[in-house]
């Protein structure tokens, strides 16, 4: 996926209330790039079931 970086960028700032401070713009990064790892992880087949995720931490269904 082709994704212009820097346009990405200026939309997550711009998304965020104009007093955010660096620690906010750091977790919205921070999301934002795991998020999308998942995703290509995901993609790639490499992630695990929910099924198995719940039963090994013991969430409900």
């Amino acid at each position: 996926m082709d994704v212009d970086l820097k346009e990405e960028a200026k939309r997550l700032i711009d998304s965020m209330p104009r007093l955010s401070s660096w620690d906010d713009l750091m977790h919205q990064i921070y999301v934002r790039q795991t998020i999308e790892a998942g995703l290509a992880q995901s993609d790639q087949n490499l992630g695990r079931p929910v099924e198995e995720i719940r039963e090994r931490y013991g969430l409900p269904e």
